[in-house]
């Protein structure tokens, strides 16, 4: 028998946004609704004696974040891991606020994959969630962020599939009616407010939602 299991109060852990480390970068990658990973053609370096302090690239492949493509975008700096600059070479990119961009050699990739030159650990560590669509999921996470659905759709079962509604509370079950559970969810609108009360922390209307 299909139950289905109501949880009537949803709590919003607030996560304070932090700097990653060196050694995060691939997970920060997937968990920081600022960053931007892309596959791009590089198209000009500018050296300060032996350090790169600008550099140019053409995004051609979005994967996460807030990206145009195919227009070339500038960053102050750029660390190619295991690798050297070469203009008109195609390179994963990934960047991170507060942090410089990083590059990996990109070893061939087309729609529906993407196959790096691994050169060490964290490069491996990045082609095991591009394998895994990591980075795509969250991408769709972030742009899910502020989307209201009601709280049928939410729970993903429909009244004609829910056999029973149960609400534990306290250590009690208490078994609810089907059809007025559904009356009430499919009038609650819920959504995704991930990082965006941080960010209005301190304004009048900062619950709002």
């Amino acid at each position: 028998m299909k139950r289905l299991i109501c949880l009537f109060f949803i709590i919003a852990m607030l996560i304070p946004s932090i700097s990653a480390f060196a050694g995060d970068i691939p997970e920060a990658l997937s968990y920081n609704d600022d960053a931007k990973v892309f596959i791009g053609t590089l198209k000009d370096v500018i050296m300060d004696q032996q350090t790169i302090s600008e550099v140019k690239v053409m995004p051609t492949k979005k994967i996460k974040g807030e990206i145009s493509l195919n227009e070339i975008q500038t960053y102050s700096s750029c660390y190619f891991v295991k690798t050297e600059p070469v203009i008109g070479n195609e390179y994963f990119f990934g960047w991170l606020s507060n942090n410089e961009i990083y590059a990996y050699e990109v070893k061939s990739h087309t729609d529906d994959k993407i196959t790096l030159h691994i050169t060490d650990e964290f490069s491996e560590r990045i082609q095991d969630y591009l394998d895994e669509g990591i980075y795509e999921q969250a991408e769709i996470d972030r742009l899910n962020v502020g989307r209201k659905i009601t709280l049928s759709e939410y729970m993903g079962t429909s009244r004609e599939l829910a056999k029973k509604v149960t609400f534990s509370l306290n250590g009690v079950t208490y078994d609810i009616d089907i059809d007025k559970f559904y009356e009430f969810s499919d009038n609650v609108m819920i959504t995704d407010v991930k990082n965006t009360i941080l960010k209005r922390m301190g304004a009048d209307d900062w619950a709002d939602d």
